[in-house]
C-alpha cells in the first residue's frame, strides 16, 4: 500500500519517537482484525485493509497523543461514559431514563445533552452500536443471521434486518460485511460524532483501571479459611453469623472444576440460551475454552440449560451448608459467572448483594462465590468488610457499577480472602464486597449462586431502590 500521498483526510503522521501503549489489548484486536483479513480475503480486501490499517494507525496516535497529554476532551464526560457502556454492552437495551439516572440530569436533559454530543437520540445510537457489532459478527464468526440476531439481544430476527438495511443499506448476510452508506450530512456536521459509534468509544477509551483508586483494596488482612465444609458446624455457624462470611479451602475437587468450566463454555457459546455479556473485544466463534471464556464479562442463568452447572446449584454440601446459615431450606434465585481474563478483567466495586435482588429487605441472602482458577491478591481475589451485614442497607450509586461510593468504603476494615481453584466464600447478601482488576498474566474465574428461604416473594423494584438506591435522598457521591 502506498501511504506517500497526503492528501486525503486518513492520512496519520505518527510521532517521530518511541510511542506509550497505553492498552495494548486495542492495539493487539486491531492487529488481529488485519491478520484475519489477510487469511480471509475477499473481494474488498484491499479496501478492507486499507482501513483496517488506517484505524490502527489512528488508534497508536491517540494513545501517543494521551501519554504526552495531547488528546482533547471530544466529549461530555457524562455522555462518553454511556456511549462506552453502550459499546461494551451491544446486546443490553438502556433507557433514557436509567441513563439519565447515571448522569444526575433528568431524562430530558440527558436527551438533550446525548444529541447535541452526539447528533442522535439515544435510542438510534444504541441500534448503530449494535449493527457495528452485527457487522463484525456476519463477516468473521460463521453465524447465521438469526444466531446474530439472537446474540444481540433480538427477539425478532426480522426487526434486526430491517435495522441493518436501513443503517448499511443492504440486507445482512453471513459471510461479508456490506458496504456501509454515506454518513448522513448531521452527522458531518457534528465534529463530536464519528462515523462509527462503536469505534468512537473503542479510539478514545480510557485505560481500564482508570478511575480505581488505588489505595480502595487492601492485602494486608487475610480471612482465615476452613480446610473442608464439612467442618462447618455450631461454632462455625455462629462465626457466619457474627462476621458475615466463612471461607472453606475445598469446596469442589479439580474435576468439577473442569467440570464447571466446561459447562460454562458450552452455554456461552451462541447461539446462547442464558444470558451472556461478552467484552467488546470479544470473540464468540472462538474454539478454544478458556479464550472463549476469557470475552466474557459476565454470563447469568445458566443452570437450567447444563446438567453440571444444574448438579452445582444441587451440590449437597452447599444446599446443607447454606440451610443451616438461612435456617430455613434454600431455593436458588441467581447463576452468575463473573469472569476476569488476564490482563483485562475488570473491577466488581464495594457492593452488596440485596441491591440487586427484588426481594423484601428482610429476607436473608446467602451468596456462595466459588474460585474456578487461583484468586489471588494480584488478580482480583475478594475483599470483603466483615462484620457490614448488621450495619443495614447502604445506599448505591451508579458510577463504574451500581455500587457504594468510594469514599463511604471502611478500608480499615478491608479483609483479602485469597482461594484456591474448588475453594469458596459464604457470604451474607448485606455484607460489603468488591473484587479489583485483574492486571496479571493468569486468569481468575469464578462462579457464584445465590439462595432466599423458600417461599421468598418477588417485590416491585422500586420498594428495593427506594432503599438502595440514591434518587430522592439527601445524599451524594
Amino acid at each position: 500500500m502506498d501511504f506517500s500521498h497526503k492528501a486525503g483526510q486518513g492520512y496519520v503522521d505518527l510521532p517521530p519517537r518511541l510511542v506509550h501503549l497505553d492498552d495494548l489489548p486495542e492495539v493487539r484486536r486491531h492487529l488481529d482484525g488485519l491478520a484475519r483479513l489477510r487469511r480471509r480475503p475477499g473481494p474488498d480486501a484491499s479496501a478492507r485493509t486499507t482501513a483496517a490499517l488506517a484505524a490502527l494507525l489512528l488508534e497508536i496516535h491517540a494513545q501517543a497523543a494521551r501519554a504526552a497529554g495531547d488528546l482533547p476532551a471530544l466529549m461530555d464526560r457524562r455522555v462518553h461514559d454511556v456511549v462506552e457502556w453502550l459499546t461494551r454492552h451491544p446486546a443490553r437495551r438502556l433507557d433514557v431514563h436509567a441513563a439519565a439516572a447515571s448522569a444526575e440530569l433528568s431524562a430530558d436533559q440527558f436527551s438533550r445533552l446525548f444529541r447535541r454530543e452526539t447528533g442522535q437520540s439515544l435510542r438510534a445510537y444504541q441500534i448503530a452500536v449494535r449493527i457495528d457489532r452485527a457487522r463484525e459478527l456476519l463477516a468473521e464468526s460463521g453465524m447465521t443471521v438469526s444466531q446474530v440476531a439472537r446474540v444481540l439481544g433480538y427477539a425478532d430476527h426480522r426487526l434486526f434486518a430491517r435495522q441493518f438495511k436501513d443503517h448499511t443499506g443492504t440486507a445482512p448476510a453471513s459471510g461479508g460485511a456490506p458496504r456501509e452508506r454515506t454518513p448522513d450530512r448531521s452527522s458531518a456536521r457534528n465534529p463530536r460524532l464519528a462515523p462509527s459509534p462503536a469505534g468512537f468509544a473503542r479510539a478514545y477509551r480510557r485505560p481500564m483501571t482508570y478511575i480505581v483508586p488505588a489505595d480502595l483494596y487492601r492485602a494486608d488482612r487475610l480471612a482465615p479459611l476452613l480446610d473442608s465444609i464439612n467442618e462447618i458446624g455450631a461454632a462455625e455457624t455462629d462465626a457466619y453469623r457474627s462476621l458475615g462470611f466463612l471461607a472453606v479451602r475445598s469446596l469442589l475437587t479439580d474435576r468439577d472444576v473442569r467440570g464447571v468450566l466446561d459447562g460454562l463454555a458450552v452455554v456461552a457459546r451462541p447461539p446462547s440460551p442464558a444470558s451472556v455479556d461478552f467484552e467488546e473485544w470479544a470473540r464468540p466463534e472462538e474454539r478454544d475454552r478458556d479464550e472463549l471464556l476469557d470475552g466474557v464479562r459476565k454470563l447469568q442463568h445458566f443452570c437450567v440449560h447444563e446438567p453440571r452447572l444444574a448438579e452445582l446449584a444441587r451440590h449437597p454440601a452447599i444446599l446443607a451448608t447454606v440451610a443451616r446459615f438461612l435456617d430455613a431450606e434454600p431455593v436458588l434465585i441467581q447463576d452468575m459467572a463473573l469472569l476476569k481474563p488476564p490482563g483485562r478483567g475488570r473491577e466488581k466495586p464495594w457492593h452488596q448483594d440485596k441491591a440487586f435482588f427484588d426481594i423484601p429487605l428482610g429476607a436473608p441472602v446467602v451468596g456462595v462465590w466459588i474460585a474456578l482458577d487461583e484468586a489471588t491478591i494480584d488478580n482480583g481475589c475478594m475483599h470483603i468488610l466483615p462484620g457490614t451485614h448488621t450495619e443495614g442497607p447502604v445506599v448505591h450509586f451508579v458510577r463504574r457499577d451500581f455500587q457504594i461510593c468510594d469514599t463511604q468504603v471502611q478500608t480499615h476494615r478491608d479483609t483479602a480472602v485469597p482461594l484456591p481453584p474448588g475453594g469458596a466464600l459464604f457470604l451474607d447478601g448485606l455484607l460489603h464486597h468488591g473484587t479489583p482488576p485483574n492486571l496479571t498474566d493468569t486468569r481468575r474465574r469464578a462462579v457464584q449462586m445465590h439462595y432466599v428461604p423458600a417461599g421468598t416473594m418477588r417485590t416491585p423494584q422500586e420498594d428495593r431502590l427506594e432503599v438502595f438506591g440514591a434518587d430522592g435522598k439527601d445524599a451524594t457521591c
